[in-house]
């Protein structure tokens, strides 16, 4: 386990270990977080078990005393729904302040529902300027539909400048141009 102190934000890579959803090939992990203190993270992690990157590593984060760092999350929209069949869909939250604040990664769970509270309890919004954008370029899950794909997308490595979450994003098709993932400033 790492730990990097940045000027508003300790950020600690642990294993995700916390099964969180499930379904075929793919298993979606969160991380069992400290106790005591107000600790976060970015989302949840993905893994594939035929094959890839064999971690399921991501960040959790904590903000320093009088730190704004960290927002909560107000809501939860949909990214992706399986409308045929219902097995499963995709969701990105909404900040309380969405002026100040964005979410990193998406949820994946099985059915249509919003995410409850016990799969989303911990993931934090960022203040945006802590953050950088960029394109992910690691595949890490596909399931393909009859009528629809949803692929799963996250950052595997950055430039030294930056720290990637583990956190993913997704996609109703089966390329990433059009996505963004963020990533946090190594000194946040």
């Amino acid at each position: 386990m790492s730990e990097l102190q940045g000027n508003e934000l300790i950020l600690k890579r642990v294993e995700f270990n916390e099964i969180s959803a499930e379904f075929e090939n793919l298993i979606v992990f969160k991380p069992q977080l400290p106790v005591g203190a107000n600790w976060g993270y970015f989302g949840p992690v993905a893994f594939n078990t035929e094959g890839g990157i064999n971690l399921h590593e991501g960040l959790i984060v904590l903000a320093k005393d009088g730190s704004d760092a960290l927002g909560e999350i107000r809501d939860w929209e949909q990214v992706f729904v399986d409308i045929e069949q219902h097995k499963f869909s995709t969701w990105r939250g909404i900040p309380l302040d969405p002026r100040k604040y964005t979410v990193i990664g998406d949820v994946f769970v099985t059915g249509v529902e919003k995410p409850s509270e016990e799969q989303t309890v911990g993931i934090k919004a960022i203040r945006k300027d802590l953050i950088a954008e960029r394109q992910p370029h690691h595949l890490v899950w596909e399931g393909r539909l009859p009528k629809a794909i949803l692929s799963l997308w996250d950052i595997l490595a950055v430039d030294r400048l930056h720290v990637a979450t583990g956190a993913f994003v997704s996609t109703g098709g089966s390329s990433p141009d059009d996505l963004r993932l963020g990533v946090v400033r190594f000194n946040a």
